[in-house]
């Protein structure tokens, strides 16, 4: 979010607008003036270590607390595009497993209305909306906005967390050639933040000398990683975006956490949770020919 004396916006157009951090909060008065307020964010971790399957069931009971809020919110279908990676597919396993009633979009749909018109460019100029869908009508969208990041699978806090544990990630990487994040990570621009975290690893130490300071830094930057928002009718249902989720796994050794970074493994078995059929249909990798392996669950092209 993005503010100035007199308004707030997350499409800011020009560089007077100051920026509003998960730790900020704005309040606008009956006059018209905004105001900022400093507030703590909860970045408590829990107490003591977490195994593996501690991780799951926390994250399955707040993804069923997810499906429950989001049943006394709304009881119509909820749009859902699979795309044929991890997120969107559990999230397919996770509503049929619930006897949600799903309407299954076959195609990227972007409506127009006045206001993405009047604000095309600013909305092109962020990655977050050029993937999302739009309607004009009321509608709920459900997306894996934040699965990611939320369950650790995003490049930065893999090269924060392995690089501090002394842990070539890289070389970890290249003994993997069929991993389902083998390509997306072998990206130059991932390859650089692996190595570069890598290279700064006895700095990173000496900045987050203790792992409750490494684990807190990595839980703020969560938190200010903003993705999908609601946009005009489209109301999107995001249950990855929950902190208890990466704060909950965080705790875990990182030797339990490699194959959930290599092969997105503890996604996988949160889908193999709630529909272990359903995993036929994820992509071989990670955002290469995504949808190569839908047929296989009976979501034709």
């Amino acid at each position: 979010m993005w503010m100035t004396d007199a308004q707030v916006t997350n499409l800011p157009d020009s560089s007077c607008w100051q920026p509003v951090y998960a730790d900020g909060q704005v309040t606008i008065d009956a006059q018209g003036s905004t105001h900022y307020h400093a507030r703590s964010l909860d970045l408590v971790q829990p107490l003591g270590p977490c195994s593996r399957q501690q991780a799951l069931d926390h994250a399955i009971s707040r993804l069923d607390q997810a499906v429950v809020d989001l049943s006394a919110s709304y009881a119509g279908a909820i749009r859902l595009f699979v795309s044929g990676g991890v997120d969107s597919i559990l999230l397919l396993a996770l509503l049929r497993c619930h006897d949600r009633p799903i309407d299954l979009i076959r195609s990227e749909v972007w409506e127009h209305d006045q206001f993405v018109d009047d604000n095309a460019d600013q909305l092109a100029s962020y990655w977050a909306y050029r993937q999302l869908h739009h309607w004009t009508e009321p509608t709920w969208l459900a997306t894996g906005s934040q699965g990611d990041e939320y369950l650790l699978r995003g490049p930065i806090t893999i090269a924060l967390i392995t690089s501090w544990h002394d842990i070539d990630f890289l070389a970890q990487l290249d003994g993997n050639d069929r991993c389902y994040h083998r390509r997306y990570f072998g990206k130059p621009a991932n390859q650089d933040i692996f190595r570069d975290h890598w290279q700064r690893r006895h700095q990173l130490r000496e900045l987050y000398p203790t792992r409750a300071d490494l684990d807190r830094h990595i839980i703020d930057m969560l938190a200010n990683d903003h993705q999908h928002w609601h946009l005009g009718h489209t109301l999107t249902w995001t249950p990855f975006l929950d902190l208890s989720l990466p704060n909950m796994w965080l705790a875990c050794d990182p030797v339990d956490l490699m194959d959930q970074w290599l092969d997105a493994g503890m996604t996988k078995d949160l889908i193999r949770h709630y529909d272990a059929s359903l995993l036929a249909g994820v992509s071989d990798f990670k955002n290469f020919n995504s949808r190569q392996n839908l047929y296989r669950i009976g979501i034709a092209p």
